[in-house]
């Protein structure tokens, strides 16, 4: 019950080196979720930045949360701040949908309380509150 509510604003810290990402994550009672995603990531000289959705399901099985993605959406794509170019932007867009589609993830629940959650992966720490 914890879960579901007020969607969870969350950072994301890769453990490897990836980049820095703020998180939306909401959690529906009938299971279904949804995912927001904004980064920014240094390529070459310039920083991209990108904005997108993930929607699917998600269940619980003990503190292991599994989510599949069914449907992506790109919200927007900027370089060093700038909307990138109607080409670039969709070029960036079909990787993303090709990585993303039929997407499924696990997150291991390290805390959560009313207004904290921890998830665990193996890469990356995602910290979130409400």
């Amino acid at each position: 019950d914890l879960l579901t509510g007020d969607p969870w604003e969350c950072k994301a810290v890769s453990l490897v080196g990836n980049p820095v990402s703020d998180i939306m994550l909401g959690f529906g009672e009938g299971g279904e979720m949804l995912v927001s995603f904004f980064m920014s990531l240094p390529v070459q000289d310039n920083t991209v930045s990108v904005e997108f959705d993930l929607a699917g399901t998600w269940t619980l099985d003990g503190s292991m949360v599994t989510f599949e993605a069914s449907d992506f959406s790109m919200a927007g794509a900027w370089m060093n701040d700038e909307p990138m170019s109607d080409e670039d932007s969709s070029a960036l867009e079909a990787g993303l949908a090709e990585e993303f589609s039929d997407y499924t993830g696990q997150d291991t629940i390290a805390f959560i309380s009313e207004h904290a959650l921890v998830l665990e992966e193996a890469e990356t720490s995602v910290s979130c509150w409400r």
